[in-house]
């Protein structure tokens, strides 16, 4: 029923703009592109995932090449760690900005960065300072970065785009008529 009146409108609006003999169906002054909330937060979490199984991949990987008596260092598992860090901290604002949102990137950047440290700080608060592994801190960093990660996949992946739409278009002139369309994507 929207159809036929805004086709009812098309044609009654443009008939008097167009020469004798010629009618051609536009866009109606009204119809205003209207915008769409598109939420995107699967491909953050799509990305948060392999970033988590790479560091923790990586600390599996090492903890299998150990022995009790054993110091040396593994030096791909810490590169692992390192590179699943790195994909954590840009890989989510990447996504923010194919999608066009840079603010989102911004406010994804500073999350990823600021609630791990937050949550260490506030973990070494409570931490016992006679052991020096700080389980603790470690536990409120991981903490942090899991927050910083279901905020920005439920909160900030939002963007607000143009909604696609298609308007009829014809054109009828004593030689024949032409019949298409034209929108907004």
């Amino acid at each position: 029923m929207r159809c036929l009146a805004i086709a009812g409108v098309l044609f009654a609006n443009t008939a008097a703009a167009q020469s004798p003999g010629v009618y051609q169906a536009a866009r109606p002054a009204y119809a205003q592109p209207e915008t769409e909330q598109v939420w995107y937060g699967w491909k953050i979490a799509l990305s948060d995932t392999v970033a988590w199984g790479a560091m923790l991949g990586a600390i599996a990987w090492d903890e299998s090449t150990d022995s009790p008596d054993d110091e040396d260092v593994n030096i791909g598992a810490g590169l692992l760690v390192l590179g699943g860090m790195a994909w954590f901290e840009f890989g989510a604002p990447l996504v923010h900005l194919t999608e066009r949102n840079v603010s989102g990137a911004a406010l994804s950047f500073g999350m990823r960065f600021t609630f791990p440290l937050v949550g260490a700080l506030v973990g070494h608060a409570f931490d016992d300072p006679n052991k020096p592994d700080d389980p603790i801190a470690t536990l409120g960093m991981v903490a942090g970065a899991l927050t910083a990660s279901a905020a920005d996949i439920l909160l900030v992946a939002n963007t607000r785009r143009r909604a696609r739409t298609v308007w009829p278009q014809l054109a009828v002139g004593p030689g024949g008529f032409q019949l298409g369309a034209s929108g907004a994507f």
